[in-house]
């Protein structure tokens, strides 16, 4: 246990086997050499530590979640929101962010439905969205999806046309603006099967 431990501390792959049991770690994404416990984005690489966080409490993750259009056995789960300009959203806008948050994540769960097997067998299990929304512009940026560049551009293609228009009605919505990274994860909302 000392050894995985230090492998995973040290970010590093580890391996263990006997006749019975062979545990793999493998690392996907090369670890950060920064600071221990440093937030990235995967948006941009830019620095979350000044950002503050939004997590969602426990009742709701665990009934809250958006279907993926056409997939019956797939979700989309909102699962933090970071107020990327730093500190709190201002106490006005905070329901209204969330709220906006939600609608993204559902409008997300209606665009992925293409892309969602090549993001399953590539391992892909989040997708992350930054939005900025000022009295008069609205823009996203999306985070990339490693080796599948090619649908990234496609579902860019789409948000272009989905999700986009609805950005610049929040305008008047929210009328101070905001500048949001959301994070929502890919579910498997088929039933486990009891032994």
């Amino acid at each position: 246990m000392i050894s995985l431990a230090d492998s995973l501390l040290a970010g590093e792959d580890f391996l263990i086997e006997s006749d019975v049991m062979r545990l793999t770690v493998e690392w996907n994404e090369p670890v950060s050499r920064g600071y221990p416990g440093e937030l990235i984005s995967p948006v941009d690489n830019s620095l979350l530590l000044d950002c503050y966080q939004y997590g969602i409490n426990a009742a709701r993750v665990l009934t809250s979640f958006y279907p993926i259009l056409g997939m019956e056995d797939w979700a989309l789960r909102l699962v933090s929101v970071y107020n990327m300009a730093g500190g709190k959203f201002p106490v006005q806008i905070q329901s209204k962010v969330f709220a906006v948050s939600e609608q993204v994540t559902a409008q997300c769960a209606y665009t992925i439905s293409p892309f969602l097997e090549s993001l399953v067998n590539s391992n892909i299990w989040y997708l992350y969205i930054r939005i900025r929304i000022t009295t008069d512009d609205a823009e996203y940026k999306v985070a990339p999806w490693k080796d599948l560049e090619d649908q990234h551009a496609a579902w860019v293609e789409v948000l272009d046309s989905q999700l986009a228009p609805g950005l610049f009605n929040l305008c008047t919505y929210i009328t101070i603006g905001f500048h949001a990274e959301i994070s929502m994860s890919i579910i498997s909302t088929q039933a486990l099967v009891s032994s």
